[in-house]
């Protein structure tokens, strides 16, 4: 279901701003992943709220404490990451 071209445009990429309306809110047309990823009917998951509320504690408490920035080398400059994935068991 959350890889339905239909809904998802390009569905395979990683793409938040599918989920923006033009004003910046969020986009009531696009539906909401969360009320697919943890199943349907007599199967879905009873841990579901635990979950996504777990999922949102840990994010805000990072957020909160550490401050996500770029890796500087010995003279100061900024080090961006290439973005290359490098494939593997243990990487």
């Amino acid at each position: 279901i959350l890889h339905d071209e239909a809904r998802y445009p390009d569905p395979d990429t990683f793409n938040p701003d599918r989920f923006i309306a033009p004003d910046g809110g969020l986009d009531p047309n696009v539906p909401n992943p969360e009320e697919f990823a943890f199943g349907f009917g007599r199967r879905i998951c009873p841990g579901r709220h635990l979950a996504s509320n777990s999922a949102w504690l840990a994010l805000a408490s990072i957020l909160a404490v550490f401050e996500l920035e770029l890796p500087v080398d010995e003279f100061g400059r900024e080090i961006k990451p290439s973005g290359e994935y490098t494939p593997g068991l243990i990487v």
